[in-house]
Order: C-alpha cells, then structure tokens, then sequence
C-alpha cells in the first residue's frame, strides 16, 4: 500500500474503466447497428408509399382518359342527331376516328402497345422513376 492508496482498490477501478470502455464501444456499435436498421426501414417505406403514389398517379390518368372517351360518344351521337334533324342521312359513328382520338391521349408507351393488340411485360423492378 502507497501512502493510502490500495493496489486492490486501483485494480478494481482500472477493471470497471476497461468494462466501462467496451461497454461504451460495445453500445456505440449497437447503436450504429440500430441507426443504419432504422434508415433502411424508412428508406423502405419511403420507396413503398412513392411506388403507390406513382400507380394512384398513373390509375388517375387512365380513368381520365377513360373517362373523355365515355364522354365523348354522347356528343358524336348528339351531333348525328342535330345532323339528322336538319335532313342529313344517319352515319355509323366513325370508331377508327374515336380510337385514333383515345390513342392522342396516351401518355405511358406501353399504353400504345396494348392499343395496337401488343402485350407488355412485367418488369421487377424496386426502383423508383420520376416522371
């Protein structure tokens, strides 16, 4: 013993700081472990809700146009009608000119495929494209 000091005491305190020390490296790894598990979780569920945001965009955009189409066939059959009334002939309602009017509209590539009787394929992505 060193003027008070006792060698058991020191050897005590030094063992609780080197436990102290792992325990503090060992909680920072865990919390870098429990930082980078937290990013991908969010990183996910960002990516999740702008794939679903996207397709609500892209359904929106084809009611719509579905939509105009439906619309549309009223007028042209009103229109025959006033024609009618004035003693023009009835006329069959041109289908290739309201086709051609539906295929203006589209604005996805893949709805000009289906339009021309092509298929499209599924593709597996988990990449996010911004349009």
């Amino acid at each position: 013993m060193v003027a008070g000091v006792s060698w058991v005491g020191v050897g005590v305190a030094l063992m609780l700081f080197v436990s102290g020390v792992r325990l503090s490296k060992a909680m920072t790894a865990r919390r870098r472990t429990l930082q980078q598990s937290i990013e991908d979780y969010l990183a996910g569920q960002v990516n999740q809700a702008l794939v679903q945001m996207q397709f609500q965009d892209r359904l929106s955009q084809i009611m719509t146009q579905v939509q105009k189409s439906m619309d549309r066939l009223p007028e042209l059959l009103q229109e025959q009608e006033q024609r009618h009334a004035q003693g023009w002939p009835l006329q069959a309602v041109d289908a290739q000119c309201m086709l051609d009017e539906m295929k203006n509209s589209y604005v996805m590539a893949d709805q000009h495929v289906i339009h021309e009787g092509g298929k499209v394929s599924q593709k597996n992505t988990t990449g996010i494209r911004y349009f």
